[in-house]
């Protein structure tokens, strides 16, 4: 079984993912932990090679059993998953999940810090709630970012399972 749990930043990703990894004895995969190194004793991580990671994708995307979750939309994962879990929750639930883990894991605090924590809640504004990453660009009806992803995950309707709250994911 092939799983690609998708979302913003504080959906539950990787809550659910652990969950589901669990449940069906699933290797899982963390996207951002795929794409960045943490560094050692220092706050911080650094950029993955990008022909390094494309090639770790791949060598996923290709195996039998795993679940895989992260922000963005990457092609051959979704193409070869058996199911896509886009979780979608409101803004202030997703705001609350990021600062409740910023404030309850010493890691997150030690790795991303007090003003990162702040940027990435600007990014959940912008992008999972109004659609856009950059503010500047509200006139722009080609940039939305939700949009974008709404169009992509509808070429998988067999697929697709869109979560907006704990209810949702109870019933998968």
């Amino acid at each position: 079984m092939k799983i690609y749990v998708i979302g913003s930043s504080g959906s539950g990703k990787t809550t659910y993912a652990k969950l589901l990894s669990k449940k069906y004895h699933l290797t899982h995969y963390n996207a951002d932990y795929l794409r960045y190194i943490q560094l050692e004793n220092v706050r911080g991580r650094m950029e993955r090679d990008m022909d390094e990671y494309k090639k770790i994708i791949g060598d996923i995307s290709k195996s039998d059993d795993w679940i895989f979750e992260g922000a963005q939309s990457i092609p051959s994962l979704l193409k070869n998953s058996d199911w896509i879990v886009w979780l979608n929750p409101g803004l202030l639930v997703a705001l609350f999940r990021q600062w409740k883990r910023f404030f309850t894991d010493p890691k997150q605090r030690l790795e991303h810090g007090f003003i990162k924590n702040l940027k990435l809640s600007k990014g959940i504004i912008f992008s999972q709630h109004l659609g856009k990453y950059d503010p500047s660009r509200f006139d722009d009806p080609d940039y939305n970012h939700v949009k974008k992803l709404e169009l992509l995950l509808s070429k998988y309707p067999e697929k697709l399972i869109t979560a907006r709250n704990w209810k949702d994911i109870q019933r998968l």
